[in-house]
């Protein structure tokens, strides 16, 4: 029922008085270098399961990252998967797959993705040595698919088959029984006055502390790994080929645990501080206590995957991922990703002696050039690189802005397919500490106009392009 009154932190002072000292808590929470809380999170793993009516699994595995967790338990749920559906095999494979096959797979399925994934990370060709987190994984996901009562697991590599086989387990042990259930009882016990204030002060001041840092940054990581993972299966078995590919479906059985605070920021709020008492919450709790004690999870009916929070976390005063030196984040297990100031970028940038001036203008990704110019620093290599000023102006687009455009050396005058010039230019748009960001993009040679340079990136006339000031 919905209370005659909606709640208001107007009313409740003491409340609003805690907003602050709640949100750090769950900010500190994500940042946690702390190990997994194994007995707290068996319970808390148990607890969900229960709560989706779900016999707790036997197979419990606890591994030292979110990418070891990936890979072994989307392996595991494809072998689970196989055994289960035996007549599914000559439609994937053109004949009947033993036993056998099936668990010497494991290993090579594993090997790869791992290979492939760190090497994608870390912006290098694969290895040809095996990482340290290849073990892991392989244990780990031999583990998870030790033969006993089986289920439904990932299918095939298909949206429908996979949906069918690990996401709706996963929310039947999570999100129907649990997160939906609560977040529709708490919208209709404290009303969108409630939810938008809380959601305000508490999930989104803890998301936009942790995301870049947690949140996101270890869900794209993860992603890329696994997809080029596959891309590059070039594997000699088709069964290997296949529990590569069961790695992409990860998202549908995962949940990130301590990396994903800010949500149960949120709930908590009203069920510690504003003591709002429903019960879905007996439910819900479990959920709370899996992101407090550990960090991402895999969720099958069979088993599930925990993992070890980040050893190392490093951001800038905006919170976004950065290190100058090294790893901005660290798992036990080797894995790690580099971030200049919120941007991933490949490891040689950080912890080598830096990029040359024709290793950074062949760098096809823009964000990416401008931390390789940003970290060597603008003064420094605009002579670095033998750029000659053609022109420079104020930038109608940036008003106080400069933009500039300089001719390459002729040591560097093949770097692209066709003749062009280099534009410095700041980005229209205002990052979150109130700065604006400086590109040098590749332009056509045939411009000597910076205005004219300016306009062609965002295919608009130079006149059109000129009058921008005066419409601001």
């Amino acid at each position: 029922m919905r209370p005659t009154k909606p709640y208001s932190f107007d009313d409740h002072p003491e409340h609003k008085a805690q907003l602050d000292a709640w949100r750090d808590r769950w900010i500190a929470n994500a940042m946690s270098t702390a190990p997994a809380d194994q007995p707290k999170m068996r319970a808390a793993m148990a607890g969900l399961y229960r709560a989706a009516n779900l016999t707790p699994p036997d197979h419990v595995v606890f591994v030292r990252s979110p990418l070891t967790a990936a890979i072994a338990g989307t392996i595991a749920a494809g072998v689970w998967w196989l055994r289960e559906h035996p007549s599914e095999h000559v439609a994937l494979f053109g004949r009947r797959v033993s036993e056998a096959e099936l668990v010497a797979a494991i290993g090579p399925a594993c090997r790869r993705a791992v290979e492939v994934g760190l090497a994608t990370l870390r912006g290098e060709p694969v290895p040809a040595a095996e990482p340290v987190a290849t073990r892991a994984a392989t244990d780990a996901a031999t583990y998870a698919a030790t033969y006993a009562a089986t289920d439904a697991a990932t299918r095939a590599a298909t949206y429908a088959a996979t949906y069918a086989a690990t996401d709706a387990a996963t929310r039947a042990a999570t999100r129907a029984a649990t997160d939906a259930a609560t977040r529709a009882a708490t919208r209709a016990a404290t009303d969108a006055a409630t939810y938008d204030a809380t959601y305000a002060a508490t999930r989104a001041a803890t998301y936009a502390a942790t995301d870049a840092a947690t949140y996101a940054a270890t869900d794209a990581a993860t992603r890329d790994a696994t997809r080029d993972a596959t891309r590059a299966a070039a594997a000699p078995s088709p069964v290997v080929t296949f529990f590569i590919r069961c790695t992409t479906h990860w998202w549908r059985m995962h949940n990130g645990g301590s990396d994903w605070s800010a949500w149960p920021a949120f709930l908590s709020f009203f069920r510690h501080i504003a003591g709002l008492n429903l019960p879905e919450y007996e439910r819900w709790r479990h959920y709370e206590d899996a992101a407090i004690h550990g960090a991402s999870r895999i969720m099958h009916t069979r088993f599930w995957v925990v993992s070890d929070r980040h050893t190392e976390v490093h951001v800038d005063p905006q919170r976004r991922l950065h290190r100058e030196d090294g790893p901005a984040r660290a798992w036990g297990d080797g894995w790690a990703v580099w971030y200049w100031h919120g941007v991933r970028v490949p490891r040689d940038l950080i912890e080598g002696d830096g990029w040359t001036p024709a290793r950074i203008l062949t760098e096809p990704n823009a964000e990416i050039r401008r931390c390789a110019i940003e970290r060597m620093g603008w003064d420094a290599f605009v002579p670095a690189a033998g750029l000659t000023e053609v022109a420079r102006c104020p930038d109608p687009g940036n008003p106080g802005q400069e933009i500039a455009l300089y001719d390459l050396p002729a040591t560097l005058e093949d770097l692209y397919d066709e003749p062009a010039r280099i534009l410095l230019c700041t980005n229209g748009s205002v990052e979150r500490d109130g700065t604006r960001r400086r590109f040098g993009l590749p332009v056509p040679a045939h411009h000597h106009d910076p205005i004219a340079a300016a306009a062609e990136m965002y295919d608009m006339p130079a006149a059109a392009y000129a009058q921008l000031q005066r419409r601001t």
